[in-house]
């Protein structure tokens, strides 16, 4: 069986029940929030129509540098349904498209995302102890932490769903280092405005 066959039939069945759900996004709420710290409406709507361009960038590249994205290009946000779901037909068929052509017996490696030419993969097994108190693996003093600068950005991915144990917080001042927890996409935005010597960041790529 090909990467296609495999694939397109689940594809194309979830592609079918996300633009049922992004249709019914009421054009008048786009602005709403459920708290003053979350993302609208418009933007998580438009956070799964962009997600799914990155079929494309899996499928056909080795990295994606971060780094080289605007902030404006991060996450754009659709200005209405309309515009909400042009663009989702649109990364749609590119990304069946992307799957279509996959090349077998290629190996599909790792997408690295430098950033500032440093990136390792968080290694969360060590705080899954942790999981059943917290509804969700939480950041830990269990795991191998990039302590250095003055800053410590925590991406608490997409809706900002990841937690952060109070140990961390207690070591990081400890060692004079300031915290920033904020959902993933605003960290990128804040991780392009900070010299990379001052800066590290653990960031939460999913909920």
């Amino acid at each position: 069986m090909t990467i296609a066959e495999l694939l397109l039939p689940e594809v194309d069945q979830e592609m079918a029940t996300t633009r049922r759900v992004l249709e019914r996004v009421p054009n008048d709420r786009l602005a709403w929030k459920p708290h003053d710290k979350s993302s609208s409406m418009g933007e998580l709507a438009s956070h799964i129509v962009n997600m799914i361009k990155w079929t494309d960038v899996t499928m056909n590249a080795t990295e994606f540098d971060i780094a080289t994205v605007p902030p404006d290009q991060m996450n754009p946000v659709a200005a209405s349904r309309a515009q909400l779901l042009e663009w989702f037909d649109a990364n749609a068929a590119a990304a069946r498209a992307a799957l279509q052509s996959a090349e077998e017996g290629v190996s599909y490696t790792e997408i690295r995302a430098p950033y500032a030419g440093i990136v390792t993969k968080r290694n969360k097994g060590p705080s899954k102890a942790h999981r059943v108190a917290h509804g969700h693996t939480p950041l830990s003093l269990n795991e191998r932490l990039p302590w250095g600068g003055t800053l410590l950005i925590v991406g608490t991915g997409a809706s900002g769903q990841l937690p952060v144990m109070p140990g961390v917080v207690e070591e990081a001042e400890r060692r004079g280092i300031r915290i920033e927890q904020l959902p993933t996409l605003d960290a990128c935005h804040l991780l392009q405005d900070i010299p990379a010597d001052q800066v590290h960041a653990v960031l939460h790529v999913t909920c």
